[in-house]
Protein backbone atom coordinates (compact mmCIF):
# COMPACT_ATOMS: atom_id res chain seq x y z
CA UNK A 1 0.00 0.00 0.00
CA UNK A 2 1.37 3.40 -0.96
CA UNK A 3 0.70 6.47 1.15
CA UNK A 4 0.42 9.87 -0.46
CA UNK A 5 0.98 13.12 1.33
CA UNK A 6 -0.25 16.55 0.37
CA UNK A 7 3.10 18.34 0.45
CA UNK A 8 1.47 21.72 -0.11
CA UNK A 9 -0.14 21.90 3.33
CA UNK A 10 1.19 24.07 6.12
CA UNK A 11 1.00 21.09 8.47
CA UNK A 12 3.25 18.95 6.26
CA UNK A 13 5.85 21.71 5.88
CA UNK A 14 5.69 22.67 9.57
CA UNK A 15 6.21 19.03 10.59
CA UNK A 16 9.34 18.78 8.47
CA UNK A 17 10.76 22.08 9.74
CA UNK A 18 9.87 21.23 13.34
CA UNK A 19 11.55 17.82 13.08
CA UNK A 20 14.70 19.28 11.55
CA UNK A 21 15.05 22.05 14.11
CA UNK A 22 14.46 19.68 17.04
CA UNK A 23 17.57 17.74 16.04
CA UNK A 24 20.55 19.73 17.44
CA UNK A 25 23.02 18.31 14.89
CA UNK A 26 20.81 19.19 11.93
CA UNK A 27 19.89 22.57 13.46
CA UNK A 28 23.58 23.44 13.82
CA UNK A 29 24.29 22.49 10.20
CA UNK A 30 21.30 24.50 8.95
CA UNK A 31 22.35 27.51 11.03
CA UNK A 32 25.90 27.41 9.63
CA UNK A 33 24.61 27.20 6.06
CA UNK A 34 22.22 30.12 6.61
CA UNK A 35 25.09 32.16 8.08
CA UNK A 36 27.25 31.36 5.02
CA UNK A 37 24.44 32.43 2.70
CA UNK A 38 23.89 35.71 4.54
CA UNK A 39 27.62 36.48 4.64
CA UNK A 40 27.92 35.73 0.90
CA UNK A 41 25.08 38.16 0.20
CA UNK A 42 26.76 40.81 2.36
CA UNK A 43 30.04 40.26 0.51
CA UNK A 44 28.26 40.75 -2.82
CA UNK A 45 26.75 44.02 -1.58
CA UNK A 46 30.12 45.21 -0.31
CA UNK A 47 31.86 44.23 -3.56
CA UNK A 48 29.30 46.18 -5.55
CA UNK A 49 29.61 49.16 -3.20
CA UNK A 50 33.42 49.02 -3.43
CA UNK A 51 33.27 49.83 -7.13
CA UNK A 52 32.57 53.37 -5.93
CA UNK A 53 35.84 54.39 -4.24
CA UNK A 54 34.15 57.34 -2.54
CA UNK A 55 31.72 55.22 -0.50
CA UNK A 56 32.52 55.36 3.20
CA UNK A 57 32.41 52.47 5.68
CA UNK A 58 29.31 53.92 7.39
CA UNK A 59 27.58 54.10 4.01
CA UNK A 60 28.37 50.44 3.38
CA UNK A 61 26.76 49.54 6.72
CA UNK A 62 23.79 51.72 5.81
CA UNK A 63 23.45 49.82 2.51
CA UNK A 64 23.47 46.48 4.35
CA UNK A 65 20.89 47.78 6.83
CA UNK A 66 18.65 48.98 4.01
CA UNK A 67 18.74 45.64 2.19
CA UNK A 68 18.52 43.20 5.10
CA UNK A 69 16.84 44.95 8.01
CA UNK A 70 13.66 46.94 8.53
CA UNK A 71 12.35 49.05 11.40
CA UNK A 72 8.88 47.68 10.72
CA UNK A 73 8.48 44.04 9.79
CA UNK A 74 5.87 43.79 7.04
CA UNK A 75 7.05 40.78 5.03
CA UNK A 76 8.14 37.25 5.80
CA UNK A 77 11.87 37.06 6.45
CA UNK A 78 12.45 40.67 7.46
CA UNK A 79 14.10 41.32 10.79
CA UNK A 80 14.82 44.40 12.82
CA UNK A 81 18.43 45.57 12.95
CA UNK A 82 20.54 43.33 15.22
CA UNK A 83 21.70 44.29 18.65
CA UNK A 84 24.90 43.17 20.34
CA UNK A 85 25.65 42.83 24.03
CA UNK A 86 28.24 45.40 25.17
CA UNK A 87 28.94 45.86 28.88
CA UNK A 88 25.69 44.15 29.83
CA UNK A 89 23.52 46.33 27.54
CA UNK A 90 22.14 45.55 24.10
CA UNK A 91 23.18 48.18 21.58
CA UNK A 92 22.71 48.53 17.82
CA UNK A 93 25.51 47.23 15.61
CA UNK A 94 27.69 50.18 14.53
CA UNK A 95 30.28 48.54 12.26
CA UNK A 96 30.38 45.82 9.64
CA UNK A 97 32.81 43.79 11.76
CA UNK A 98 30.33 43.86 14.67
CA UNK A 99 27.65 42.62 12.27
CA UNK A 100 29.80 39.62 11.32
CA UNK A 101 30.44 38.66 14.95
Amino acid sequence: MSATFDTSTITYNYTIAHTLFNNPIIKSKISKEVDKLIFAQIELLLAQASTNAAIMEKDKLKLIKTVFFKDVINEHGQVGFPLILISGKYQPVKTISELYT
